[in-house]
């Protein structure tokens, strides 16, 4: 599709220059393509691929005409925590360690991207792919000084942990959060040969492959996905119900999905795909229980 580029990202580049600090935790030549990719590629209108239904665009040249980039202070955040929960704080997209509470957790590390080593640092700037996106480039371009959350193997925690963003702007602003949550264990991927339409998962954007097996009384689950977005969607609930009783799968409360918000930062159709996944996964719990 023929595509053509306006001049809002080059207006936004400057806007934000401006008063943008150096982000020396993503090497130059990364940034620089970043860069590159922005001025020749330009931010999405509808006559985009990705972004037919939606001229981003015409977004920013309506709702962003006067972008000050004036970012208050913030000294205190306690009505917004949450009780019995540990809070991480993000402040105009950078980590705020003196505003997030101590984390003293066993298996658990958390780092601001700019104390990370060179490997952590190697994964900040390439764990998104530049050329991939507009926003991916922006976001990489001025990347807000985030976090790296690490869980180790087999670890979990009593206590839910909160991250709460804040914006202080007083005027119209663009700020980049990027945030790095890495899990010990990956997504258990479900052997190819079960790649097949049965296990499909109907009513998902990408495509979803799930299997459920049963090793004595507890079920195993394993999924796979053509999107990462939806890798990580399955992937929670793979470590939420694998490995558990039918009985305990097919009486378990959802509510813990609204309690995280997933759901809000979700399309509407991968949102309905989101319960399609649940509603499989209690599908093979309920076939598992009646053959019992």
């Amino acid at each position: 599709m023929i595509t053509e580029k306006t001049t809002t990202a080059q207006l936004i580049i400057d806007k934000i220059s401006a008063t943008a600090g150096k982000v020396d935790f993503i090497d130059n030549d990364k940034l620089s393509k970043a860069f590159l990719y922005l001025e020749n590629k330009g931010i999405p209108t509808n006559k985009h691929e990705d972004y037919k239904y939606c001229n981003v665009d015409g977004i920013f040249k309506k709702e962003f005409k006067n972008i000050d980039q004036k970012l208050n202070t913030v000294l205190d955040i306690k009505k917004f925590k949450l009780n019995n929960s540990v809070t991480i704080v993000i402040v105009n997209g950078n980590y705020s360690e003196t505003l997030s509470d101590k984390l003293i957790l066993k298996g658990l590390h958390l780092n601001a991207f700019s104390n990370l080593d060179k490997e952590g640092k190697h994964l900040v700037g390439s764990i998104a792919k530049i050329e991939s996106d507009a926003f991916i480039a922006l976001n990489t371009a001025f990347s807000g000084n985030g976090f790296h959350l690490k869980i180790q193997d087999n670890e979990q925690f009593q206590i839910p942990i909160h991250i709460l963003y804040v914006s202080s702007s007083s005027s119209e602003a663009i700020v980049n959060p990027r945030n790095i949550i890495e899990l010990g264990k990956k997504l258990p991927l479900i052997n190819e040969e079960f790649k097949t339409d049965d296990n499909i998962i109907k009513g998902c954007q990408s495509k979803v492959w799930l299997k459920g097996e049963q090793n004595d009384d507890l079920i195993v689950f394993t999924a796979d996905s053509d999107a990462i977005l939806t890798k990580g969607i399955i992937a929670i609930l793979i470590r939420t119900f694998s490995n558990q009783k039918a009985a305990d799968i097919l009486a378990a409360d959802m509510g813990f999905i609204d309690e995280i918000g997933l759901k809000e930062h979700l399309s509407p159709t991968r949102a309905n795909g989101l319960v399609s996944m649940i509603k499989n996964i209690k599908m093979y719990a309920l076939a598992f229980e009646s053959k019992n």
